[in-house]
């Protein structure tokens, strides 16, 4: 390394792959353009069944001599997102953290960004920033919007751990793929591997309940490629539905249901249980909500949620007390 950078943090980059043979190298391309040059690489596969392994171990060979570390980490079989994460993070040796999936890039200036907040904001020790969304590749014409997920105004508003992990547990702030952390906060808190497919939410919820308040810094970092899924090897539409609606399921049973009060913790049962149905019923045709059904749930919604009922009960209590 140059000596100049021997004095700047240590930083773990760590990629999460899985069936990325054809997305991956342009990832590590990615990495090694970094105009922050302290880094370590840390690629972690979760039993990819294509030649992932073998295009990294080649590129690695090609490259190695850019990164302060480098290591490939293997799997016999399929764990999940936080079991793979989770590792990652075990095997890091930074003093920083920068995760990214193996279908995203960084932006060059992204590490450099990230170093130079945390040198002039100590008190952070995690950082989201702004989101570049592309479909399908990195093709200019193909780029769609900078977002934040409203980072920028939930890390104003709620200043604090505590305020963030309340307004956490009402909807989901900040894009995952943009998050810089200390390794250290991470390696304690870690991610729940009871929940394989969703490791960026109950993170968010650990760590704000932990006292780790968020920072957020007001620059583009990270390139997201936003298609029909690469990294994921489900392809039957409905059979990926039925994850995703088991996946927040078990998510809002382990982290949000014993937080809500019992009417609000009843009105996204009942969003849950009516897909359910409706998948069971087979009106969600190629895992997608038809017209049909969809305008099926808006009746339904009308008549049966818990809102509706609600506002039934106080109408007709209104009604009775005017009579009286």
């Amino acid at each position: 390394m140059d000596k100049e950078n021997t004095y700047e943090p240590l930083v773990s980059v760590g990629v999460l792959s899985y069936n990325s043979a054809k997305t991956i190298l342009e990832t590590l391309e990615s990495i090694k353009a970094q105009t922050y040059k302290n880094i370590e690489l840390i690629i972690s596969d979760d039993a990819s069944k294509d030649d992932t392994v073998e295009v990294c171990k080649k590129w690695i060979e090609e490259n190695k001599g850019r990164f302060a570390r480098c290591e490939i980490l293997t799997v016999p079989e399929n764990t999940g997102i936080p079991a793979n994460a989770n590792r990652r993070l075990a095997a890091s040796q930074g003093a920083w953290s920068k995760g990214v999936a193996a279908d995203d890039i960084l932006l060059p200036d992204c590490i450099e960004n990230f170093v130079n907040y945390v040198k002039e904001n100590p008190q952070a020790e995690v950082v989201f920033s702004n989101l570049k969304i592309y479909h399908n590749n990195f093709n200019e014409e193909n780029f769609k919007e900078v977002d934040d997920m409203d980072g920028k105004y939930f890390c104003q508003k709620y200043g604090t751990a505590e305020k963030q992990y309340q307004a956490l547990l009402r909807r989901f702030y900040c894009h995952a793929p943009t998050m810089f952390a200390k390794t250290s906060v991470l390696q304690k808190v870690k991610y729940d591997e009871r929940i394989k497919g969703m490791e960026d939410y109950p993170m968010w919820l650990r760590l704000t309940k932990a006292g780790v308040a968020f920072h957020f810094m007001d620059k583009e970092t990270v390139c997201y490629r936003r298609s029909i899924s690469i990294c994921k090897d489900v392809r039957d539409p409905r059979k990926k539905l039925r994850f995703f609606l088991n996946t927040v399921e078990l998510f809002k049973r382990l982290y949000v249901y014993d937080n809500l009060g019992f009417f609000r913790r009843l009105c996204k049962k009942y969003s849950y249980c009516r897909l359910k149905l409706f998948d069971k019923m087979g009106l969600l045709k190629e895992g997608e909500i038809s017209p049909f059904s969809k305008n099926l749930l808006i009746t339904l919604d009308f008549i049966l949620s818990p809102q509706a009922v609600y506002f039934s009960i106080k109408n007709a209590c209104k009604k009775i007390f005017r009579q009286k």
